[in-house]
């Protein structure tokens, strides 16, 4: 998917860089690594791929989830000068 003419906002390839992102982000913050956790990473996957949506129109978005991993909730502002980062 290509958004906004950003060749770089798409595909599954973009949305793993910017999960193995947030996944080091939630380690740093709380010293769980969850990319073992289906679960999490399944929730993680379907935001990621709606932030990826709103950042084809907006500067920055908010990832938010309840529950993430063990009854603890995650977010995480991504900005889209970051996310392009991630992915180069």
């Amino acid at each position: 998917m290509a958004t906004a003419g950003d060749t770089h906002l798409g595909g599954e390839d973009f949305d793993n860089r910017v999960i193995d992102y947030l996944v080091k982000q939630y380690k740093r913050q709380t010293d769980t690594d969850v990319s073992k956790n289906n679960r999490a990473m399944g929730k993680l996957k379907r935001e990621v791929e709606k932030a990826k949506r709103t950042l084809s129109s907006q500067m920055s978005t908010k990832i938010e989830i309840e529950a993430f991993e063990n009854g603890n909730d995650f977010s995480e502002v991504c900005q889209l000068s970051a996310v392009t980062m991630v992915n180069l």
